[in-house]
């Protein structure tokens, strides 16, 4: 039997191989890593093969490993070239291995061996996987060198790239290889699965930004607390109309200021402002609330890649500035989220779809 279904395994295997894709992926991957190698970093700030670039970041400012695990490694390497460019390759690498299968004779071939339906199921779906494990893993090996070269910091938290990204393309593949079982079209199939990422995406952005949001309410209403504990503090404290105009010496206040707000010394007002800040947090928070709750059933792609971060680097290492600080704490609130919701949630969603695939594959007469 185990026999039998490596057999079927790497034919699998090969066939996908032989695919152009694979290759184009696998040359343009390496050539990400070797732009990565041509980027230097130091007390100069960075610079490109010798040439320099930018004297903000320095090597005085962050340490060189993490801007090269972070700035370079995770965001570019990561959040943009393998779960965006890569994982669309991969997608449409893969998104015919069913529906070829199931239309080609080697659906006959196959089901001709003493072998069940669900375990060939299960074997095409790994060889799938198995695309984009190869591509990550020598992605994040040589990404590896490269950094423990240029920032002399052989950290093998790098290789925790494989497991994570291979995850966040599996909660899509799931999704693809049901279409292409379903509808044995490789382009229905194809298209469903990006349909399906759009929507993840748009969840996940709309979640992010309900609480952006709220977190710059709550920043302002701190300050506007501090000035109304200040005014009321003050043995001047009066209304604005028995206190007298502000002299030419006084500097204006820039109403262009984000956190400029005309109260004048309008005490009532302060406060009514205040109780209607306190609201809007905590109508978004409600809001926030409602989208955790859909996208506990559905696959956490953008949330299972961030894990990377929490084993690269500590955020307080990073340059802080009044957008990193609304970003840190955005961070904080996501972090509180644990492994097993990410992605113990995203798999039983996964299950589920393989479920639905397997059965559909059994039923059905070919």
């Amino acid at each position: 039997m185990m026999r039998q279904t490596l057999a079927i395994f790497y034919d699998s295997y090969r066939r996908l191989n032989a695919r152009k894709m694979f290759w184009i992926v696998l040359f343009l991957s390496v050539l990400v890593v070797g732009a990565i190698g041509c980027v230097g970093f130091g007390p100069d700030g960075i610079s490109l093969l010798g040439w320099h670039v930018s004297s903000q970041p320095n090597s005085d400012q962050i340490s060189p490993a993490v801007f090269y695990k972070f700035f370079l490694f995770q965001n570019l390497g990561i959040d943009i070239w393998l779960s965006w460019a890569a994982c669309i390759l991969a997608v449409i690498s893969t998104a015919g291995i069913f529906p070829d299968f199931l239309s080609s004779g080697s659906i006959d071939l196959a089901l001709s061996k003493p072998i069940g339906r669900t375990r060939l199921f299960l074997t095409q779906y790994a060889a799938g996987l198995l695309f984009v494990t190869i591509q990550v893993t020598l992605f994040s090996l040589v990404s590896y060198l490269v950094i423990g070269a240029r920032a002399g910091s052989w950290d093998a938290s790098v290789f925790m790239a494989v497991p994570l990204v291979v995850c966040f393309f599996s909660y899509l593949f799931s999704v693809c290889t049901l279409m292409g079982v379903l509808t044995r079209s490789t382009l229905a199939a194809l298209l469903v699965t990006l349909l399906f990422w759009f929507i993840l995406f748009s969840l996940h952005s709309a979640e992010s930004g309900v609480g952006a949001v709220a977190i710059i309410t709550e920043q302002k209403v701190e300050k506007l607390e501090l000035e109304i504990a200040e005014h009321q503090d003050s043995p001047t404290s009066q209304p604005a109309r028995d206190r007298a105009a502000p002299t030419r010496d006084e500097p204006p206040r820039n109403p262009d200021d984000p956190s400029f707000e005309d109260f004048g010394d309008d005490l009532p007002g302060m406060k009514q402002r205040l109780t209607d800040m306190r609201s809007e947090i905590e109508s978004m928070r409600n809001i926030q609330d409602v989208l955790v709750r859909i996208k506990t059933f559905l696959p956490k792609t953008a949330e299972t890649i961030q894990l990377l971060q929490r084993c690269l680097i500590d955020v307080d290492a990073l340059p802080m500035d009044d957008n990193n600080k609304i970003g840190r704490r955005l961070v904080a609130e996501q972090e509180e989220r644990s492994v097993s919701w990410i992605v113990g949630t995203s798999l039983c969603f996964e299950a589920v779809m393989l479920a639905l695939g397997v059965w559909v594959f059994r039923r059905r007469d070919f």
